[in-house]
């Protein structure tokens, strides 16, 4: 992997619980597992309906070298989306995380 790739900073959180918010609802916090560099990937997305509305869905992949204690089921924070990790693939020198998110709405 050409290190020169890696030009995105992201963050690695795991959420864990919280306090409670002045309705007495328990919040999930945030512990940091890592802030690596990484490639950006835009695979696709797809819309849906679901409820009473439409709802789009980015995928995402972020290559990264490989980092301690990153798991699926955290999520990876990257221009202003939580994207929640679905799939980690090891090779050689690097890992790719595959992440859903919801799309943002084009204005």
């Amino acid at each position: 992997m050409d290190p020169g790739e890696l030009d995105k900073r992201v963050r690695i959180v795991k959420l864990v619980p919280g306090g409670r918010d002045a309705a007495g609802a328990p919040q999930k916090g945030r512990e940091q597992v890592a802030r690596p560099w990484a490639k950006v990937i835009y695979p696709g997305g797809r819309e849906f309906l679901q409820g009473d509305g439409e709802v789009r869905v980015r995928r995402v992949v972020f290559k990264l070298y490989p980092h301690a204690g990153v798991d699926v089921g955290q999520v990876v924070e990257f221009g202003g989306l939580d994207h929640d990790i679905q799939d980690i693939r090891v090779f050689d020198d690097a890992i790719e995380l595959h992440t859903v998110s919801p799309a943002p709405i084009a204005p």
